[in-house]
């Protein structure tokens, strides 16, 4: 919940959370932040989800985070905290200019637990109006992130969009 966050107490909480976490699973790929969470039947709730995350950046719809397809290609999006297992790691940071944009990006952290590296958009969750500009943060990190995304299945949200998932 966002509420655990609030409080530099809550936050160290939540980060002792995620170090446990990594250091329990082989994680290949996931994302931290803010979420649109359906019921398991999101059908009915599509048009929702589609609504809102057309209004604001910073929510990730997750409607269909339960599939099986398209996870183990790369990652579905981005958000606040991005993690990047192993098999994708190296893809991300051997790419030309990656330290250079860290450095010149100051805002995003980057930092490994048990071999997963994490990219971090900011200090806390961002949202914003899509008539706002996007947080630059969340921008780097998903230009960073651009070369293991995956593509988006043919019917997210009934679209028939086959381009980057959210890019």
């Amino acid at each position: 919940p966002l509420s655990m966050i609030e409080t530099k107490e809550g936050l160290e909480e939540y980060q002792q959370w995620i170090h446990l976490f990594i250091h329990s699973f082989s994680v290949f790929h996931g994302y931290a932040g803010l979420t649109l969470k359906t019921p398991y039947d999101r059908h009915p709730f599509q048009s929702y989800e589609y609504d809102i995350t057309h209004k604001y950046w910073g929510i990730t719809p997750d409607g269909g985070a339960f599939f099986k397809h398209g996870w183990q290609t790369g990652l579905r999006s981005i958000s606040w905290q991005t993690f990047i297992g192993a098999r994708l790691k190296d893809k991300v940071i051997q790419q030309p200019y990656y330290q250079e944009t860290l450095k010149n990006y100051p805002d995003v952290k980057n930092s490994e637990i048990n071999g997963c590296l994490i990219l971090q958009a900011g200090d806390i969750p961002r949202l914003a109006n899509v008539k706002e500009p996007l947080p630059l943060s969340y921008v780097v990190v998903n230009q960073l992130c651009r070369i293991i995304m995956t593509k988006k299945p043919f019917d997210a949200l009934h679209t028939g969009n086959q381009g980057n998932l959210y890019s």
